[in-house]
């Protein structure tokens, strides 16, 4: 197909400055990792294109526009700045065209845009073309204060440990579809299965992201490989088509948290993922494993939220 480089980086330049001119930036540490765990899982040193090697209008030449047909994948660091900057967003928009010139914007239930999310943006804030693209999460919440922490290395060994993990989850999916772009013949991997992974509440997420990861490690294909709509009618009738041919749905619940809940319903996707698949059951050969976690001293000593009991009685 012509391609020429591996992977784009896209970026604002402002997310790259450190605190402490001692820091290294966080972009460059992100390249530079993400290089290092393609390389040891690919066997080949990835051509990785920084647009920090571009000025000013440049982008916009024929000359520069030229380079996306020739481009494999491409990575989005999305954050506020990322949003306000046109430069960012042309790149999405120019990437998106091309790649569906050469093989399609997704390979094998792989996006070949690479969405991550180094901070919190709303969905409906972030470029149309990649809002439906499942992103990687550089940030957690903390359970008591409730305020976000960025995965940076100098906030010590635990968002240390998570900014590799991450990064090595990123460069596993990105070595996949390197080697399905190079060798479209010889690369095509058969799946052991399809497994629908039901999105739960936030505070399962870390749970989901390593039952997905396993999965996906053990040659299986996990749906939905898309963020679903947060609107009932689109929301079933999606959920539908990523279970229909799968052999098993996984439901993970937390007593505490009911999750979000769909407009035009009352019901959460937790509550409304179980019954699509029970009814599915019956008319395809789709099993369901429910795995409930442990109720907190909070839900054990009766002190519910009205939000938390609707769950509680679900489940039981």
């Amino acid at each position: 197909m012509g391609f020429e480089n591996d992977i784009l980086i896209s970026y604002a330049h402002i997310d790259e400055i450190t605190v402490d001119k001692n820091i290294e930036g966080w972009i460059s540490k992100f390249d530079e990792t993400l290089q290092a765990y393609v390389t040891s899982k690919w066997g080949h040193k990835p051509v990785i294109w920084r647009d920090d090697r571009l000025q000013g209008n440049d982008f916009f030449t024929p000359e520069i526009l030229s380079q996306f047909p020739k481009l494999k994948l491409l990575v989005s660091i999305i954050t506020p700045r990322y949003l306000e900057s046109e430069w960012c967003k042309a790149e999405v928009e120019t990437f998106f065209e091309a790649a569906q010139q050469t093989g399609g914007i997704s390979i094998e239930n792989k996006a070949r845009i690479f969405k991550i999310l180094k901070t919190p943006v709303e969905l409906e804030q972030q470029p149309e073309k990649i809002r439906g693209i499942l992103g990687y999460q550089f940030y957690k919440e903390d359970p008591t204060s409730k305020r976000i922490k960025e995965f940076k290395l100098e906030f010590g060994k635990e968002f240390e440990d998570l900014f590799y993990q991450t990064v090595d989850d990123v460069a596993q999916d990105i070595v996949l579809l390197l080697k399905r772009l190079s060798n479209p013949a010889s690369s095509t991997t058969v799946s052991k299965g399809k497994i629908y992974l039901a999105d739960t509440s936030e505070d399962l997420k870390e749970y989901r992201d390593t039952i997905k990861r396993e999965l996906e490690d053990e040659g299986y294909t996990v749906f939905p490989n898309r963020i679903l709509t947060l609107v009932f009618d689109k929301f079933e009738s999606e959920v539908e088509g990523f279970m229909k041919d799968c052999s098993l749905s996984i439901h993970l619940a937390a007593t505490e948290d009911y999750g979000i809940v769909p407009g035009k319903t009352e019901k959460s996707i937790i509550v409304l993922q179980h019954e699509i698949a029970a009814r599915l059951s019956s008319t395809q050969n789709l099993s369901q494993l429910i795995w409930i976690a442990p109720a907190s001293s909070t839900l054990q000593n009766g002190n519910t939220s009205q939000q938390d009991t609707r769950l509680v009685n679900f489940l039981n």
